[in-house]
C-alpha cells in the first residue's frame, strides 16, 4: 500500500517534481551516451579502408606514441623508417620525417595467442592477419610504350573471390579485369589500383610487371628488408581497382552552378592471390615463420565501434588499435592516399582550401576517456536534485506523515513511500534521457541491418543498465532525506501546526 501511495504522490506532483525530472533525463542521457547508444556509425563509415584493410579496426603490434605515456611505461624515440611490413608510413607519413616514439622492449608482430585473445573480445567477429610484405615495381610494362620507374609498392595476399564478405572485399571497385578465382590462387596473376605513387600513366589489364622482392630476415624478433638479395618475379595484371574517397563540391564560376567532382585513391599496394603470395614469402625468408605484424578486426555491429576500440586499447596496452572512420579521416586530412593529381580538375582556390584544412596531428596528445568522471558528476548532480525534491517534499507534507504514524504506520512505511516517490521521478525522467538517444542508436543498427530480435535485445539490455544504475544512485542519495521523515515526532509536528 505504502509503495503505491508513493507512487500516487509523485505523479500528482509532477509540476513540483519537474525539475528533478529534467536533471535525471540529462543524466540518463549522457549515460546513454557512455554506453554506446548514439556512437554508431552508418554502414558505409570508413567503407573504403574498411574494404582495404578487410575490417572496421586496424591493429598495429608496434604502438606509436599518441598519448602521453602511462605509469610504468618505457617510450623510446627512434628516427628510423617505420616497418615496411605494415601501412604505418601511409597513415602516419609525419612520423617517418620527424621521428617517432614507440613502446620500448615489446614484440612487434602478433602471436597465435595474441589473435586468439583479441577474437575473444566481445563484440569482435573476426581477425584476420595482413599478409604484407615490400617490393620494387621494376622494368617496363609490357603492352605499353611507357619506362615504370622504380616504385616502392607493398604486397598483399588477397584471398580468393567469394571468401571475403561484399562489407570487406575490393571486388566491387575492379573498373576492369576481375578479381581473383579460385583457379588463379596460385597463378602469377596480380589486381593493381588505378594510381600508384611513382607511375604517371595507369597500368592496364593484360600490361606485365616485373616486380622486385627483398630477401627477408628476421633480426632481434624484427623482419628485416635485405635489397641486395632481392629476387624479380614477372605478374600478369588482370585487373584494375579504383577506390573512391571522397566527392569535392564548388561553384563553377564560368556557369555559377554548382559543380562536383569525385576523387580517388592513390594506392602504393599490390594485391596478390594468398596461394603466390605465401610461395613469394617462402622463397624470399626462407621459409621463416610469418608473424603479422599489422591485423584486421571485423566486429558484429558498426553501432559499438568506438567502445570496441576503447575496450581493445585498454586490455591490450601495448598494441594500437584505430577504427576504419578515424583512420579514414587521417588519411584524408593528411592526403596521403589521393593523387596531386586528382585535384588539378578542382578549381585552384578549392584545391587551396582543402589543403588549406590539413591539420598535423602532434604526437604527444593527451588522450583521455572522461566519460566517467562527467558521468559521476552528473549523476551525482541528479541524485542531489532528486534528494533536494525529497526534503522540499517531506516538509510539506509533515502533517500527512504525523498523521500516518498516528495511525500505526512504521517507520519502514514511511520510508518505504518516501523512496517510492524518489525511484518514480527517477524512472520518469531516466526514461525520458534514454529514449531520446536511443532513437539514434536504434536508427544506426537498422542501417547496420541488425536483426529485429538483436535491436529489441540491445535496447531492453541498455535500457535495464540505465534505469537500473539510476536508480540505485537516487536510493543511495534519498535513503538520509527518508530515513529522517520517518523519524519526525508526531507530536512535534502536531505542536507545530
Amino acid at each position: 500500500m505504502f509503495l503505491k501511495l508513493g507512487f500516487t504522490n509523485a505523479w500528482r506532483n509532477l509540476a513540483r517534481s519537474l525539475l528533478a525530472i529534467l536533471s535525471m533525463a540529462l543524466a540518463a542521457s549522457f549515460l546513454s551516451y557512455s554506453v554506446s547508444l548514439e556512437k554508431g556509425y552508418a554502414g558505409g563509415a570508413g567503407q573504403f579502408v574498411r574494404r582495404m584493410d578487410g575490417g572496421e579496426i586496424i591493429a598495429y603490434a608496434e604502438r606509436l606514441s599518441l598519448e602521453m605515456p602511462k605509469e610504468g611505461e618505457a617510450w623510446v624515440f627512434t628516427d628510423q623508417p617505420l616497418s615496411n611490413f605494415t601501412d604505418y608510413g601511409m597513415y602516419y607519413p609525419e612520423y617517418t620525417q620527424a621521428g617517432y616514439l614507440r613502446l620500448a622492449e615489446q614484440a612487434n608482430y602478433f602471436s597465435e595467442d595474441d589473435l586468439t585473445s583479441i577474437s575473444e573480445v566481445p563484440g569482435v567477429e573476426k581477425v584476420n592477419p595482413i599478409y604484407q610484405m615490400p617490393a620494387w615495381i621494376a622494368g617496363s610494362a609490357v603492352g605499353s610504350s611507357q619506362e615504370v620507374q622504380k616504385t616502392a609498392v607493398s604486397v598483399l595476399g588477397k584471398s580468393e573471390s567469394g571468401v571475403e564478405s561484399a562489407a570487406h572485399s575490393l571486388e566491387e571497385y575492379i573498373i576492369d579485369g576481375h578479381w581473383f578465382s579460385k583457379e588463379e590462387m596460385n597463378s602469377n596473376s596480380v589486381v593493381v589500383p588505378q594510381y600508384i605513387p611513382g607511375i604517371e600513366q595507369p597500368l592496364k589489364v593484360g600490361d606485365v610487371l616485373h616486380l622486385e622482392i627483398p630477401g627477408i630476415t628476421r633480426s632481434e624478433d624484427r623482419l628485416v628488408s635485405q635489397w641486395f638479395e632481392r629476387q624479380t618475379v614477372e605478374l600478369k595484371v588482370i585487373g584494375i581497382v579504383d577506390i573512391p574517397t571522397r566527392y569535392v563540391t564548388y561553384i563553377n564560376h564560368a556557369t555559377g552552378l554548382p559543380d562536383g567532382t569525385q576523387i580517388y585513391a592513390y594506392s602504393s599496394e599490390l594485391y596478390l592471390p594468398q596461394g603466390l603470395w605465401w610461395k613469394l614469402w617462402n622463397q624470399t625468408s626462407q621459409k621463416l615463420p610469418y608473424y603479422p605484424e599489422q591485423i584486421s578486426i571485423q566486429i558484429n555491429s558498426l553501432t559499438y565501434l568506438e567502445d570496441t576500440v576503447y575496450d581493445l586499447s585498454n586490455q591490450f596496452t601495448h598494441f594500437q588499435f584505430i577504427s576504419a572512420p578515424k583512420a579514414e579521416e587521417r588519411l584524408l586530412r593528411n592526403f596521403s592516399l589521393e593523387p596531386e593529381a586528382a585535384f588539378r580538375v578542382l578549381p585552384a582556390s578549392v584545391s587551396t582550401e582543402l589543403h588549406n584544412q590539413t591539420m598535423r596531428e602532434q604526437q604527444a596528445v593527451i588522450s583521455a576517456d572522461l566519460r566517467l568522471p562527467i558521468l559521476l558528476l552528473i549523476l551525482f548532480n541528479a541524485a542531489l536534485l532528486v534528494a533536494a525534491n525529497i526534503l522540499i517534499m517531506v516538509t510539506e507534507r509533515k502533517r500527512e506523515m504525523a498523521i500516518l504514524k498516528a495511525i500505526g504506520s512504521m517507520r519502514k512505511n514511511i520510508v518505504v513511500m518516501v523512496l517510492a516517490e524518489a525511484v518514480m521521478v527517477t524512472i520518469l525522467g531516466g526514461s525520458l534521457g534514454f529514449f531520446l538517444v536511443e532513437i539514434q542508436s536504434v536508427l544506426n543498427q537498422i542501417t547496420n541491418q541488425n536483426p529485429i530480435l538483436s535491436i529489441v535485445s540491445s535496447v531492453l539490455r541498455s535500457y535495464g543498465l540505465v534505469i537500473g544504475s539510476t536508480t540505485l544512485i537516487v536510493l543511495f542519495f534519498g535513503l538520509f532525506p527518508a530515513m529522517k521523515s520517518a523519524s519526525m515526532s508526531v507530536m512535534g509536528v502536531l505542536r507545530d501546526e
